[in-house]
């Protein structure tokens, strides 16, 4: 079931979102061109929500294969320490960049 929020048509929130269904420890990893306000939105969309990382990449596609996107990621330090070693599978550097 798809929601608009911000104006935009997603398929994460309500009943059948995979908000609605993460574990109560759950870490997600937006790399969309997004907003921060979207990303917020999530969040507090449900008490269940995942924490929320905005984590925005750069870099050319063979850099994903080699391991070498750079990879900004803004959310709570833990989450982003949490998150890091399955972003170390395609980036590398990975820069905490503070709160969401």
């Amino acid at each position: 079931m798809a929601e608009t929020i911000s104006g935009r048509r997603v398929l994460v929130t309500g009943a059948d979102g995979f908000i609605a269904h993460s574990k109560s420890d759950a870490v997600f990893v937006s790399h969309t061109t997004g907003t921060v306000t979207t990303l917020g939105e999530l969040a507090a969309s449900s008490p269940t929500a995942p924490v929320i990382l905005d984590a925005p990449v750069s870099g050319p596609a063979d850099h994903i294969a080699q391991g070498r996107l750079t990879v900004l990621v803004g959310g709570p330090a833990e989450a982003v320490e949490r998150a890091r070693p399955v972003l170390t599978a395609y980036a590398n550097p990975i820069v905490a960049t503070g709160p969401l």
